[in-house]
């Protein structure tokens, strides 16, 4: 979640954070308001992400070599603008209708 014009704008991630647990989103909106301070990262998150990170490239990877279609989105947005983040709405809404 993060806050663009004065907006709260949630993520696919925020969505799943809410069914597992609501008050997670309000911490993390408290924290993306700026009343709240984010918690250091535990030790081994930064392994358990690198992990997860690997295992995601070699999965796409295996879809890739069985000749699966696949379309990539950009893995970050550099236009966190709403317009930029209206855009890439729109290009996830194309891919998913491909």
């Amino acid at each position: 979640m993060e806050v663009i014009d004065g907006r709260c704008i949630y993520s696919a991630s925020d969505l799943n954070n809410f069914l597992e647990c609501p008050h997670l989103i309000e911490l993390a909106r408290g924290v993306a308001l700026g009343d709240l301070e984010r918690p250091p990262a535990r030790d081994g998150s930064s392994l358990l992400q690198r992990k997860g990170e690997e295992h995601e490239r070699r999965y796409l990877q295996t879809l890739k070599q069985l000749g699966n279609d696949v379309l990539e989105l950009p893995e970050r947005l550099t236009d966190r603008s709403p317009a930029g983040l209206a855009e890439a709405e729109a290009a996830t809404r194309t891919a998913m209708d491909l």
